[in-house]
């Protein structure tokens, strides 16, 4: 019963160890073609690393962009303040050369 029931088990291909397992699989001789040049089996890894690292590049691009806009902001308000001051020092200066 032991033997038809290993024929006839709808499992047993879930049950079996895949034919290949890693790149360093022993199991694997040279004439298996089971390694191709060129695969890539951590695929869904990589590009899942790759997402969330150019995910990490775009915030961090628009927060250095939006810090750039933040100093010019600065660096304007500066300027501005140093040309009212100059303004009315300057406007000081002709009462007093016209009085």
């Amino acid at each position: 019963m032991r033997k038809e029931w290993d024929l006839n088990d709808p499992h047993a291909l879930r049950k079996e160890q895949p034919a290949r397992v890693g790149d360093q699989d022993p199991l694997i001789g040279p004439s298996s073609l089971q390694k191709f040049s060129g695969e890539d089996l951590d695929y869904g890894n990589r590009t899942r690393k790759q997402q969330q690292q150019q995910a990490t590049w775009v915030v961090e691009q628009m927060m250095e962009r939006q810090a750039q806009i933040d100093n010019e902001r600065e660096m304007e308000r500066c300027v501005a303040l140093v040309l009212e001051g100059m303004d009315r020092w300057i406007a000081t200066l002709l009462d007093r050369l016209f009085d």
